[in-house]
């Protein structure tokens, strides 16, 4: 439950509006950590922001086109980023968001 919260804390901070009204997003979820063993990674921090990214793009999230929403995710090991994704590495997070 922490780690959720912690993620769409994270999610709604990185929305951000220009003066003219366009929002833009960087939508992240982590579910591998490289320093927590097997029991303590997150089993569905990657699905959320998948799905949150899905609702910022419907009418009740805002209708933010998909071309202003960074969704970088780490799956669970072995997993590789869904269509539309990029790896949440620390590069694609600090180029993300220099880029909205």
């Amino acid at each position: 439950m922490r780690g959720m919260l912690a993620f769409l804390a994270l999610s709604l901070v990185a929305c951000a509006e220009e003066p003219e009204g366009r929002t833009w997003a960087v939508v992240i979820g982590v579910s591998a950590y490289d320093r927590l063993t097997a029991d303590q990674q997150l089993k569905y921090a990657h699905t959320d922001a998948v799905a949150f990214a899905g609702f910022l793009q419907s009418d009740a999230g805002g209708a933010v086109p998909s071309e202003r929403i960074h969704l970088l995710v780490s799956p669970p090991a072995g997993g590789a980023p869904p269509s539309g994704a990029e790896a949440a590495t620390e590069r694609a997070v600090r180029k993300a968001v220099a880029d909205t």
